[in-house]
């Protein structure tokens, strides 16, 4: 997980977000300043997005110094307007500004709303933060996500149960081999963005080839995920672990794949394991959720408080504790090699 600079917006800029969401404002930038994201500048509507991209964004890339810019887009989703935010960390800036910048990147998004941005890009060259160069992201983001070995073998597997989508072609579906969100799991997708829930479950339906939400819980500790759990079929958890470390609040993201194991059909666990990759895909491309953690479970009586705190924060293993050795037995024998 990236550790968080603890730096955010000050009352100024969350102010001008507000009056932006109401959509007169086409551009906001932003730059780090005295411990806190402050204002530059907004530019207004003029024209269609892709006609005012170039002439508002470019004259403010400064070679060497990094910036935050929110681009509003004419598309709009449940919340208004959709946004897409450029974080310009150009390669001549200095190493304390690039840690900065991506170190608070993700406070910035939660204070303005995961639930207002289309996209959320990370530019180093010009041309990448360029109408031609965010066009270009947008195509890549279209083709087929590819495939590992195993996952091909899989879609063969399953062929006659999987669904081929586009993740971009309008009703919330998945590339490459994936099964399409019902409407209850986009709401419930959508309310864990904006922070009504933190932890939503879901499954699939192999008769509808979709993927459902079951179980959506606004506070919940790990303990309590398993007893929701049911044990004879796959599930997938999105989780949100909100905790204290070293005095400071953590929330990192995680992503749970629940294996049921030899109790459940084959051709289920085939599909449980073929569907999770796009499904991370989806949830980060389409709803701007940014996953921090991926773990595979079988027993829940293991998904823990302590579990995750020690996933989140890993010792420091660059200089290993030494331990005392044990004293053996008087009679040992010879010593054997173990490989």
């Amino acid at each position: 997980m990236t550790a968080r600079s603890g730096i955010s917006a000050n009352e100024e800029l969350l102010s001008t977000l507000a009056k932006a969401k109401l959509g007169s404002i086409r551009l906001v930038h932003m730059q780090i300043e005295d411990e806190q994201i402050k204002l530059r500048g907004t530019r207004p509507v003029k024209g269609s997005w892709q006609d005012d991209f170039d002439q508002l964004v470019k004259p403010l890339l400064e070679p060497s110094t990094a910036s935050y810019f929110l681009y509003r887009l004419d598309s709009k989703n449940d919340l208004g307007y959709e946004w897409v935010l450029f974080t310009w960390i150009p390669d001549e800036a200095h190493v304390w500004q690039k840690t900065l910048y991506a170190s608070t990147r993700a406070t910035f998004r939660q204070q303005f709303g995961d639930g207002y941005l289309a996209d959320d890009l990370l530019c180093h060259d010009k041309d990448d933060l360029s109408l031609a160069g965010y066009l270009r992201h947008l195509a890549a983001r279209k083709a087929p996500v590819p495939l590992t070995y195993a996952e091909e073998q899989a879609m063969e597997f399953t062929a006659d149960h999987i669904s081929h989508a586009s993740m971009n072609d309008g009703h919330s579906s998945m590339g490459g081999v994936a099964f399409g969100l019902t409407s209850s799991a986009e709401k419930a997708i959508r309310n864990f963005v904006v922070g009504k829930a933190s932890y939503v479950q879901f499954q699939i339906d192999i008769n509808q080839e979709s993927i459902y939400s079951t179980v959506i819980k606004e506070n919940l500790k790990p303990e309590e995920i398993g007893p929701l759990t049911p044990p004879n079929t796959g599930s997938y958890h999105l989780y949100r672990f909100l905790h204290e470390f070293n005095g400071a609040k953590f929330d990192p993201v995680v992503f749970v794949h629940a294996i049921a194991g030899y109790s459940s059909p084959i051709k289920e666990r085939m599909l449980y394991s073929s569907c999770k990759s796009n499904l991370i895909e989806c949830l980060s491309r389409q709803y701007g959720i940014a996953i921090d953690h991926k773990l595979e479970i079988e027993d829940f009586k293991e998904l823990t408080t302590a579990y995750l705190m020690s996933v989140a924060h890993p010792m420091n293993t660059e200089t290993p504790m030494s331990l005392p050795r044990p004293k053996g037995p008087s009679s040992r024998g010879p010593r054997r090699l173990i490989k």
